[in-house]
């Protein structure tokens, strides 16, 4: 799938959807940013630079944090989606497998 928002072409990669159903956050990794998609209206409702090529988007049981992974760095990334800011980078000497696996509590 090919799309372009805010004049960048990019190729999401990854989707993650609340629990409610109502709204996705795409990955564009490609682009380095996450487009916030409001599901009922299908628009994109928001979208926000993580100045880092993430991969994918797994999110944390309360819904405003994500937690991100990058296979181009092997990292791991943590996300405020309320405010739509990059929070922190992991710094270590070892890759970090992209995929991730969230237990409820």
């Amino acid at each position: 799938i090919q799309c372009s928002m805010h004049r960048h072409t990019a190729y999401p990669s990854y989707v993650s959807v609340k629990s409610d159903g109502r709204t996705a956050y795409v990955v564009n990794e490609e682009a380095a940013f996450i487009s916030v998609i409001d599901l009922d209206k299908i628009t994109v409702q928001d979208s926000f630079a993580t100045r880092k090529s993430l991969s994918a988007l797994y999110l944390l049981p309360d819904e405003r944090f994500g937690l991100a992974t990058s296979s181009s760095f092997a990292d791991l990334s943590l996300l405020d989606l309320v405010n739509g800011r990059l929070l922190s980078i992991t710094h270590n000497t070892r890759e970090i497998s992209p995929f991730i696996l969230l237990l409820p509590n």
